[in-house]
């Protein structure tokens, strides 16, 4: 892919719930206060109609997924683009033990509870330059056969907005059916904000170690760990992925695989932050990360 003229920042995590988007958000807002136009992209998100009740509500408000994160980011720009924000967003449902009982595969439960993949019963994309739409795939097949709660009335509302929904009849891996449609949807939303915004906050997925289904030059990879934030050189850690896996190999390569290539520039004390907290909050109190990052930006 092609060089393009704004800033790319990775803001990746070094476990799966160490708040990569409270310290997103906080950057998102301590750049746009310094009047530096910030755009902000979370290429895949997962949203649980179970536990992400804030996200699934304002999904039913819209009539299509978003994700917490945009959810969040909204707080400090009201009139926010959701699908520019979120591309690609799975919604997934807790599995029906009793139906895993009953067949007598309790086994088969844990698996469906411990990877979200398997319990997806809806994909959101949009496609904002080639159809100009967004497209719902809505997993018929897991819904058949009972093995997850899935809301039917809920399922309704989050996809009246949606221009499209394809039903999957068939069993298919989740994962390698992303690959096939999620590289272009995400692809046509970050061409879209570079040629609005001067920087560009990629949001990763979980632990992953790319945040993306393509290659993409980085400027600047903030890894997020519980008290911390390490700042990497862009081209050291794009190449680190390439030593260790691929651009493409987003569902196994992850931050902690790659620690031991890399040195980070700096590291940054975190002081413990909240969702509840005023964003204003947050950018105070992570002022010498937002500052270290502006000197960056216009060095």
């Amino acid at each position: 892919m092609s060089r393009r003229l704004a800033v790319n920042i990775f803001v990746l995590g070094l476990s799966p719930k160490c708040g990569k988007t409270l310290i997103a958000s906080a950057l998102v807002k301590g750049l746009l206060d310094r009047s530096i136009r910030t755009g902000f992209i979370k290429p895949l998100s997962l949203v649980d109609t179970y536990i992400d009740l804030v996200a699934i509500n304002r999904s039913a408000d819209l009539g299509y997924p978003v994700s917490t994160e945009a959810v969040q980011l909204s707080e400090i720009n009201p009139n926010l683009d959701y699908d520019l924000v979120n591309p690609v967003v799975l919604v997934s449902a807790p599995p029906r033990l009793d139906v895993f009982l009953e067949r007598r595969t309790p086994s088969t439960y844990f698996a469906y509870v411990n990877n979200p993949f398997k319990r997806v019963v809806l994909v959101k994309t949009v496609f904002p330059r080639s159809i100009g739409a967004r497209i719902g795939y809505l997993y018929e097949w897991l819904l058949a056969r009972k093995l997850v709660y899935a809301d039917e009335g809920i399922l309704q509302e989050i996809t009246r907005n949606i221009h499209r929904v394809l039903k999957i009849n068939i069993h298919v891996d989740v994962e390698s059916f992303l690959r096939n449609v999620m590289a272009r949807a995400i692809m046509e939303v970050y061409e879209k904000l570079t040629k609005k915004q001067r920087v560009i906050i990629i949001e990763g997925f979980s632990e992953k170690a790319w945040p993306l289904p393509f290659p993409l030059k980085p400027d600047i990879v903030l890894v997020v760990a519980e008290g911390s934030v390490l700042m990497f050189n862009g081209d050291r850690y794009a190449t680190a992925v390439a030593v260790k896996g691929s651009y493409s190999d987003m569902s196994t390569l992850r931050t902690r695989d790659l620690i031991s290539l890399l040195n980070p520039n700096r590291i940054f004390h975190t002081p413990p932050l909240s969702p509840l907290e005023l964003v204003e909050s947050r950018v105070e109190k992570l002022s010498e990360l937002i500052s270290a990052v502006v000197d960056f930006i216009e060095a």
